[in-house]
């Protein structure tokens, strides 16, 4: 296994405990609204909303490192995206 599979087990793992100790229901404000749910579906929407951030993060450096190099060396790479 790679160390960032591993680290994601590791965290997934870690997250699954705090989610099963955590049953409870909290109520919080969110704008205009008061929303009560389970601390461990916040947990997890929570977790979601962040490993896609992440993701979208990652993906818009990519894209963005291609666009500089394409520009440095005026080479094409295969899978470029064409702005």
């Amino acid at each position: 296994m790679k160390a960032k599979q591993i680290i994601l087990l590791i965290v997934l793992g870690l997250v699954l405990i705090i989610m099963i100790q955590n049953y409870q229901v909290v109520m919080f404000k969110l704008l205009f609204w008061t929303v009560s749910m389970s601390v461990t579906i916040l947990i997890l929407i929570t977790l979601i909303i962040g490993l896609l951030a992440g993701y979208f993060w990652a993906r818009w450096n990519e894209r963005k490192r291609r666009v500089f190099n394409r520009e440095k060396t005026g080479r094409e790479y295969p899978g470029d995206i064409q702005p």
